[in-house]
Order: structure tokens, then C-alpha cells, then sequence
């Protein structure tokens, strides 16, 4: 028996199995029944809805168990690398300056400071400069924070430069090739483009906060009112 209604197996699956994808459920199901097709013209096989049922919800439960398993692989994997990667600073390979940036707003005041930190592939502090800042908000405080550390790798003449951020938001943002971005921040994003594009390679990455405690450091002081300027 060939099957030539899509529609009372799909509701037989329904009552079989739930996956995510519906994409993946016709891909399984147009493969079997072109199987059972076969089967019925040239082995002469007498194939049932509930066999094609059958079947379609072995190999979904197969690939369920391979997702999950691949999934635990990957969360493992990530994890082995997050503690490696993510948490400490790493020096840029050699030609390339990493200028880490960070800040802090103060709600109450609106009192904004950003901290950035330009280092080499040896770790040699190459330059510097932390400052107050008028923002309308948090989320506008770190990304003049990218700007300035921006704007510091052309005043230094960099030409290949990575610029890393413990604002996963920020880094998001600065990944957009046109936005949208958020109102605030758009004219900021603007200027960060135009900066980036006097620089022959400009990257960003992120890291969590231990990796960035240089910055961190320098911003936290600036907020408590100190200033400080490297050439």
C-alpha cells in the first residue's frame, strides 16, 4: 500500500512523537514513503500507514538521542574552552595590538567613566587612557567605551586591532554591519564605523569580566574621581 495522504500520517506522527523541526519531519517522511513506494512495486511488500509510522518514529527517536548527545558534547566542549578562553587574557598574535575597554555609570549622578587598555603580543602596555563621560545610560557608557578605544588605535597608528569588550550586548552590536541599533547608541555605532574604516583590520571580541580586569580596574577608578592619560 502506498501512502498519498500526507495528512493523516502527519496526524498519526503528531500523536507518535513532538520535534522542533517540521522541515525535518517531511524530509523523514517523503524519504520513507518513497521507500515503501519501491518496496510495494518492486518487492511487492503490502506497506501500512502504521509500519511508515513505525519507521519514521525509529529514525526520529535515533536522531533525537544523536542531538542530545552531540549537544552534551558540545556544552562540554564549550565549557572546557569558556574556562580557558574566556577568563584570561590572552596577548594578540604578533603585529596585532588588543585594546581592552570597559566603563561604569553611575545612576544616580549619571556619571559615566570608560577605562582602555592597549597592549602588544608580548603584553607590553603600548598605551592608554581613561575619562569621564556624558552619557544618558548604561548600554550608552560601553559603547563609548568601543569608540574609545577606537579612536585610541588610530591615534596610535595601529593598523590591526582587536578591541575586546566584557559587554556581550556591545559585542553583539558591534558585529551588525548596518544595525538596527538601539536610538541611543546609533550616532555612536555611526562614529565607531567611520573610525574602524581607518584602520586596515578591526575586530571585537568578548571575554567575562576576569579576563578584563585591567579596564575594569582603571574605570572603577576613574569613577571614584582619579584620572589618568599613557601616551
Amino acid at each position: 500500500m502506498c501512502i498519498h495522504n500526507m495528512s493523516y500520517l502527519f496526524a498519526k506522527m503528531q500523536k507518535v512523537v513532538v520535534i522542533r523541526s517540521f522541515g525535518l519531519l517531511i524530509v523523514v517522511v517523503d524519504t520513507l514513503q518513497n521507500q515503501a513506494r519501491c518496496e510495494c512495486s518492486v518487492v511487492g511488500k503490502d506497506i501500512s500507514v502504521n509500519d511508515i509510522v513505525y519507521r519514521v518514529n525509529s529514525i526520529l527517536k535515533e536522531y533525537m538521542l544523536y542531538r542530545k548527545n552531540v549537544s552534551n558534547t558540545v556544552v562540554q566542549n564549550i565549557e572546557e574552552i569558556d574556562n580557558e578562553t574566556f577568563n584570561h587574557w590572552h596577548a594578540p598574535e604578533d603585529g596585532w595590538i588588543k585594546i581592552n575597554v570597559d566603563w561604569a555609570f553611575d545612576l544616580k549622578s549619571g556619571h559615566g567613566v570608560v577605562g582602555v587598555v592597549a597592549r602588544d603580543h608580548t603584553g607590553k602596555l603600548c598605551g592608554g587612557t581613561g575619562k569621564s563621560v556624558a552619557v544618558l545610560d548604561a548600554a550608552s557608557a560601553k559603547v563609548i567605551a568601543l569608540k574609545t578605544g577606537s579612536k585610541l588605535a588610530v591615534e596610535k597608528g595601529c593598523n590591526r586591532v582587536i578591541i575586546e569588550t566584557d559587554s556581550a550586548e556591545s559585542f553583539q552590536e558591534m558585529r551588525k554591519e548596518k544595525g538596527p541599533f538601539k536610538w541611543k547608541t546609533t550616532a555612536i555605532f555611526a562614529d565607531i564605523r567611520k573610525i574602524r574604516l581607518q584602520m586596515d583590520h578591526c575586530k571585537c571580541t568578548w571575554v567575562k569580566c576576569q579576563a578584563n580586569r585591567v579596564a575594569d580596574w582603571i574605570a572603577k577608578q576613574l569613577n571614584r574621581g582619579w584620572t589618568w592619560v599613557t601616551g
